[in-house]
Parts: structure tokens; sequence; C-alpha cells
């Protein structure tokens, strides 16, 4: 018995990988060989099996074909365009890969509920027009205030420098604002504390559900999981 019998009898056959031809199932085989022969409708079912097929230079060209080829009637050609952006848009995702870790999501849900709460935003939550307004200009930089006060250090007297503001990129401050909005909403009104509102945008951020959020902080916390690097969260860094 060879090795590679062995393991698919242990774990079962190991799944369709492009680049790996002894993955490839006779449908699949089947599928390549149309593909390879001009037959753009093999290229759908292929992808099912394997994203990663669209890499084939043939796959491009099939798309191509589809799109811009004036011989290939527009109806067909949409239709089948339309199957395989029903593949990709169904392809299933890897479910530890979508979330980080648990102490990760909790920092930044506490964050998001200080951001509220400071700004007052449960206030004006059913206004979507001055709630956009009052978010973009909490997550815009403000100048330094005042400084802090002063202390000795040394017999020296130095002063005691406000904390810098925290600058997000432009596209990143966009995607927080659209979380925050659709969060505030539940399905039958809107968020009454701070913390539901913070764990709703949150779940929109990464999309996901905001059960299964809290549900990675709880087991993470649990087991003792830490996100890679420092303890101590020096910015905000969201997805």
């Amino acid at each position: 018995m060879t090795e590679r019998f062995e393991r698919m009898i242990t774990f079962g056959p190991p799944p369709v990988t492009f680049g790996r031809p002894e993955t490839y199932t006779d449908k699949v085989k089947a599928l390549y060989r149309r593909l390879k022969d001009g037959d753009y409708k093999a290229l759908a079912p292929l992808i099912a099996n394997d994203i990663e097929f669209l890499r084939e230079p043939t796959a491009i060209a099939a798309l191509v074909i589809l799109k811009y080829d004036r011989q290939q009637p527009d109806k067909k050609a949409n239709a089948e365009l339309r199957k395989i952006a029903n593949v990709i848009r169904r392809r299933p995702r890897s479910r530890g890969a979508r979330l980080p870790y648990g102490d990760w999501l909790q920092a930044e849900c506490n964050w998001l509920e200080s951001l509220i709460y400071q700004n007052q935003m449960l206030k004006i939550k059913e206004k979507p027009h001055l709630l956009r307004e009052r978010i973009l200009d909490a997550l815009t930089p403000k100048p330094r205030p005042a400084p802090l006060g002063w202390i000795e250090w040394n017999g020296v007297r130095e002063e005691v420098p406000p904390e810098e503001p925290i600058s997000i990129p432009n596209d990143q401050k966009q995607r927080i604002c659209e979380a925050l909005l659709a969060g505030v909403r539940t399905g039958t009104g809107h968020v009454r504390t701070a913390k539901s509102w913070a764990k709703q945008a949150i779940a929109h951020l990464h999309g996901v559900s905001a059960k299964e959020t809290q549900k990675r902080i709880s087991r993470d916390l649990k087991s003792g999981r830490r996100r890679r690097g420092p303890d101590v969260r020096d910015e905000v860094v969201l997805p």
C-alpha cells in the first residue's frame, strides 16, 4: 500500500487544487480539456471546484471573449458571465481567516464604544445625515490642545504634552463610518447602548454577524489566545 493511498483512506481524497493535476477528478479533467479547447461554458463549473483556475490563460481569454467579442450573442454571453460571477460570489470563505484574535476584536469594540460615547452619537442615532457628519468629524484629527501640565524630572521642570491625535486614512475612515451607520439599526429599530452599537459596527466591518464576533471574543479570551504583537494596543488599526 502506497503512502498516498493510506492518506486517502485516512483523510479522504485531497481537494481539487489548481496547479496540482494529481488532485483533479475525471469531471475536472473533462472541464479543463473543454476550456482549453475554447469552450467558455466550462469555466463556471471549473472555478466552482477551485477559484484559482481563473489564473489559467485560457480562462482569462474566455472572459475577454465573453465581454468584448461581438460575434458572441449578447444574451448568451451575459448569461454566462452572470454564472461565473455567481460562482465567485457563492464560493466558500475561510471562517478562521475572517476574524482576528478575540482580544483584538475586544480592543476594536472598546475603541468604537468610546468614540460613540464621547461624541454623544446616541442622541442623534435616528438622524443619518447628521450622524454621518458627526462620525466623520470624530474620525478627523483635531489640533493638539494646550499642554496638560508640568512635571519635575531630576530637578528640571518639563511640560506634559497632550496625546497625539490618531490619523486614519480616508478610505479606512469611510469604512468605519459606513459600518457605524449600518450598525446603528437593529431588526426592530435602533441600538440602545454604545456597547451594542460598537459590536454591531465591528460585525459589519468584518462581514460577519454580531453573534460570531461575540463568540470569537469569548472563546479566545477564555482560552488565553492573544493576537501577535504588543499586549497593549498602541494605535487603532481597523480592517
